[in-house]
């Protein structure tokens, strides 16, 4: 039976208050509406075999007490064996202990053709069997015999790593590394395809199969904008607007960042309007760009709804205080003949009272 539900505002806050007395100041921090662990745990490498994938499910058991809420996988990891320790951990930890599948974020990716459990003798007729002929994906979506990100086959991958996991949503699905593809098909192409999975992956948030989705990267995000593996996260983020509009799904990326790997910091080969940032500046400009052009609908949104109510309960003041003004007005105007100017200011202040009734 699948555990129910994504991560909740309400049950990472609990586990957040789980380690108030032990947890370093801001260890957790606030996104998407989320109390997230600064440290997580990733599940990549290791044999694929039973004892690694004990040591995998003891290893997010414990992690998970200790105070980290974040997991993340892929399909392709370790043949699949690394979702399904996950989910034998996630089972532990509902069934034998007080945890709940709401305080954990759960991270999964599709992209990487997955074999299953170990590698196959024959990988073309494993791709053949297992892909093909089903209909999820055909020869020529498959770009570098390795990678596909075609809706049906992200829909179809989804799915498996629902069943991998044992749970019914998955809180961020990232599509790895979409640069892959970079190396076969042209930049426009690339975006037009990127655009085609975001659409399937806006339905999967209708469906309540995932939360949010997002893009996990190695090299996009680390290299010259003049590269062939560049990712634009402005382009990416415009992708998005197109099929999910400013409430879209796309709030995560994925890259790797460290003393050797320090490109996210300091290399600007992003670029936001007219400023050239750095990845982590580019994706803080975009998120508080889309926060400002949210709240602007919603503003506009509110206006409009109720113009007439405020309006019409301050009409008779707004009307005898433009009256009294355009009388002082006409007055002046009067004594120094300028009766033109009189009328156009006396509209010019009607028309400024009642934009500072609406506002």
């Amino acid at each position: 039976m699948s555990l129910i539900g994504p991560a909740t505002p309400e049950g990472t806050s609990r586990y957040r208050e789980r380690f108030q007395a032990t947890a370093a100041d801001r260890h957790f921090r606030k996104a998407q509406s989320l109390f997230l662990s600064s440290l997580g745990i990733g599940t990549y490498l290791g044999n694929p075999d039973e004892a690694t994938d004990k040591r995998y499910a003891n290893a997010v058991v414990r992690t998970v007490q200790l105070g980290m809420n974040v997991i993340d996988s892929a399909a392709n990891y370790r043949f699949q064996r690394s979702e399904r320790s996950i989910g034998q951990a996630l089972r532990t930890l509902t069934e034998e202990t007080d945890f709940a599948r709401e305080e954990l974020l759960i991270c999964t990716k599709g992209g990487y053709l997955p074999f299953d459990g170990g590698p196959p003798r024959d990988v073309r007729s494993y791709i053949e069997n297992t892909f093909v002929r089903p209909g999820i994906a055909a020869f020529e979506d498959i770009v570098g015999g390795s990678h596909c990100m075609t809706p049906a086959y992200l829909q179809n991958q989804l799915e498996q790593s629902l069943q991998n996991l044992g749970i019914d949503c998955v809180d961020v699905y990232y599509i790895h590394n979409p640069e892959s593809q970079l190396g076969f098909v042209t930049s426009d192409e690339f975006y037009r395809r990127l655009g085609r999975a975001f659409k399937s992956l806006e339905q999967s948030i209708t469906t309540g199969k995932i939360k949010s989705y997002g893009i996990a990267t190695w090299n996009g995000f680390r290299v010259a904008e003049d590269s062939n593996e560049h990712h634009s996260l402005s382009r990416i983020v415009e992708e998005a607007r197109k099929v999910g509009g400013e409430s879209h799904g796309f709030r995560f990326i994925q890259l790797p960042y460290n003393l050797a790997m320090p490109e996210a910091f300091n290399l600007r080969n992003q670029t936001v309007g007219d400023k050239r940032l750095t990845i982590l500046e580019a994706a803080a400009a975009l998120v508080n760009m889309s926060k400002r052009m949210r709240n602007s609908c919603k503003s506009n949104h509110f206006r409009r709804r109720n113009f007439s109510t405020p309006l019409r309960r301050d009409f008779f003041v707004i009307c005898f205080r433009w009256f009294v003004l355009s009388l002082v007005v006409w007055f002046r105007c009067f004594c120094s003949r300028c009766f033109h100017f009189g009328a156009l200011l006396s509209v010019v202040l009607f028309r400024w009272f009642f934009r500072h009734a609406e506002d």
